[in-house]
């Protein structure tokens, strides 16, 4: 089961978001909505499903100066940026 995190965990305005898969930690979604599978898992198509939901959230989440939740709205639809997006399924 996956689960997201913010970064950073200390309470302070977040810089994009952990992937965990049952506690550990296999990627994480930058602001823009950009995944980064770091640990090279291979992912399930539920899986894959759920990250780009998520990494789709957060590109519509208002961000500037690297933080989430502040500053304005991206301007281009997320399905016109998906590319961004996109992970590997294996």
């Amino acid at each position: 089961m996956l689960t997201f995190k913010g970064q950073p965990e200390d309470g302070g305005l977040y810089t994009g978001y952990n992937v965990l898969r049952d506690g550990r930690v296999i990627g994480s979604i930058a602001i823009g909505g950009f995944f980064c599978n770091d640990a090279e898992v291979s992912l399930t198509e539920e899986e894959q499903s759920a990250i780009v939901n998520a990494c789709k959230r957060i590109y519509e989440m208002p961000s500037e100066y690297g933080c989430l939740g502040v500053g304005e709205s991206p301007i281009k639809p997320f399905d016109e940026e998906c590319c961004r997006a996109r992970v590997a399924v294996r």
